[in-house]
């Protein structure tokens, strides 16, 4: 059997990481397994070690929906792990669902959609972008983090808060 290509559609949430594992060939698409997996560092390791016992070459793809936050440490751990990674919009995985008939929502069709469009797609392989700019990024939310705590906590004074910001700039 010649296979032509593998897709690991990782459906990510704030817990947990619900995966649907498929594989294309002339015979058609199969399902190699499903699972779900904390999103911490260990279940990252137990993901990783799941997908390697299901792998076979090197033609394997693990695709994510851009989940605000949630989705970056799985998608680093992947990269560093030397992973063909790629992140996805969700309004595109939304679209694609729709386009085949798909009409229930849950985290484990979700995966399975995911891994459906790593199949019949060609993606962009997510490169990590520069460390400056992952720096920069993170300040800029720690920056907004703090802002919305100063000006939610009473009493909010536009006079202290304009002289704070007057004196940093």
């Amino acid at each position: 059997m010649e296979l032509t290509k593998q897709s690991v559609g990782i459906d990510v949430s704030k817990d947990s990481l619900e995966v649907k594992f498929k594989e294309k060939s002339a015979k058609g698409i199969k399902i190699k397994g499903s699972s779900k997996f904390d999103n911490t560092s260990n279940g990252f390791i137990n993901l990783l070690e799941w997908c390697n016992k299901r792998e076979m070459g090197e033609n394997v793809v693990y695709v994510l929906e851009a989940t605000g936050v949630y989705h970056e440490d799985v998608l680093y751990f992947l990269f560093d792990q030397g992973k063909m990674v790629s992140v996805e919009l969700p309004q595109r995985i939304k679209y694609f669902a729709k386009s085949k008939g798909v009409k229930t929502k849950n985290d484990l069709i979700d995966s399975g959609v995911i891994a459906d469009y790593g199949l019949e797609r060609e993606l962009k392989v997510w490169q990590p972008p520069g460390k400056e700019f992952k720096t920069l990024r993170d300040l800029s939310r720690e920056h907004n983090t703090c802002l919305f705590h100063f000006r939610s906590t009473p009493p909010f004074n536009r006079k202290v808060y304009h002289l704070v910001i007057t004196e940093r700039g």
